[in-house]
């Protein structure tokens, strides 16, 4: 059975099988700490995948052959030693690393936002891609976590002139200074249904649609849709603190209007972000949502 746990792991084979080690070695050191040496069962484990940490696994088998020779020895502070020696090991390792890099995976990219952090802070990964990552976690990555390089660009078209590209604009309902919350729709990709894909929860709020068309159907880097976006948003009264974003882009669009939007280190008035997730079935409606704080 094909599970999204299943699709996840295949999809970072590499960082979860590092992951398991790490915390295989963890548990290996509270034993030695408050019990007896369990023998060489983590370095048996760990025989069949010793393609991917092949130093790693040379250590830890001569490791294990001068414990039983030298039983006097602070098994405890080895371990230590051992375990600090593969996280940075392994982060060395993950410096050229890419995440969601994995070009024969075809599915979504998705994993939590705790899983991203592991990913840089535990495990090193400093570089992310943003293709076939849900823009709710696109918006998240960008706006809160520490990668120094992202990659968005594969896949969508760059063009200065855009003569074919209309950008509409337009308010559901007149905001005023009671509204302290509201709808933003960025329609590029796909057109999004005001009526059947927002959650009635939220329909009920004012609304502002921006939204891009054109006769050619590529995906296309849009300075106009992107500029269109950031002169409504700080057009909004002071009194709009949140802002729920239902949102059809490709992830350069997205990352640019993320970067220009909304990374103001609360230099404006938008205080939180709910960003929603799409369903890839039926209507394709949009249901819960990332909650990502700016101030």
């Amino acid at each position: 059975m094909d599970t999204k746990w299943m699709r996840a792991v295949r999809d970072w084979n590499k960082l979860y099988f590092q992951a398991f080690l790490c915390l295989a070695l963890l548990a290996l050191f509270l034993s030695f700490a408050f019990y007896c040496n369990p023998g060489s069962w983590l370095v048996e484990s760990t025989r069949p995948h010793q393609e991917l940490l092949p130093d790693s696994l040379e250590l830890l088998l001569v490791l294990a052959d001068y414990l039983e020779l030298s039983p006097t020895l602070p098994a405890d502070a080895i371990v230590i030693i051992i375990y600090a020696w593969l996280i940075l090991r392994i982060r060395k390792s993950n410096r050229g690393y890419t995440l969601n890099g994995n070009n024969g995976f075809k599915y979504l990219h998705e994993h939590a936002y705790w899983e991203y952090l592991a990913a840089y802070y535990v495990l090193g990964v400093e570089k992310c891609k943003l293709i076939r990552v849900p823009i709710p976690m696109q918006f998240k990555v960008i706006l809160q976590s520490p990668f120094t390089q992202y990659s968005y660009t594969e896949g969508t078209h760059d063009r200065e002139e855009e003569p074919n590209s209309n950008i509409s604009i337009f308010y559901k309902g007149k905001l005023g200074p009671e509204d302290y919350e509201m709808n933003l729709v960025l329609s590029d990709t796909y057109r999004i249904d005001l009526q059947k894909q927002l959650p009635k929860a939220v329909a009920v709020r004012k609304t502002l649609y921006i939204s891009r068309s054109s006769e050619d159907k590529t995906r296309v880097h849009s300075r106009k849709f992107v500029e269109s976006v950031l002169n409504e948003v700080r057009k909004l009264p002071e009194s709009v603190d949140e802002l729920h974003i239902f949102a059809t882009m490709n992830p350069w669009n997205t990352y640019e209007i993320v970067n220009e939007v909304f990374k103001t280190g609360g230099r404006d008035s938008i205080g939180r972000l709910y960003v929603y997730y799409q369903s890839s079935k039926g209507e394709r409606c949009f249901n819960e949502s990332e909650q990502i704080d700016l101030k």
